[in-house]
């Protein structure tokens, strides 16, 4: 990245000192936990189980492939 004075920019520079006026020129914004806990949101992943007819619907996953916070349902 150039600048309009000539000086160059690398790509892991351009946070610290373009951040602010980026931020100012633009709507991007991280939502505030008050309107939404982007941090908390629950995720799905793919996971094959089948039924047995004589015991239910019984599944076993890993510990790594729950979502965290578990649901409470």
């Amino acid at each position: 990245l150039v600048t309009n004075d000539g000086e160059i920019i690398s790509a892991s520079d351009i946070e610290d000192k373009l951040g602010d006026q980026i931020k100012a020129g633009t709507l991007i914004r991280k939502i505030e936990k008050n309107h939404f806990d982007v941090d908390a949101t629950h995720w799905q992943k793919k996971l094959a189980i089948k039924a047995n007819s004589d015991e239910g619907l019984r599944f076993t996953c890993r510990l790594r492939d729950l979502p965290n916070p578990v649901p409470s349902s």
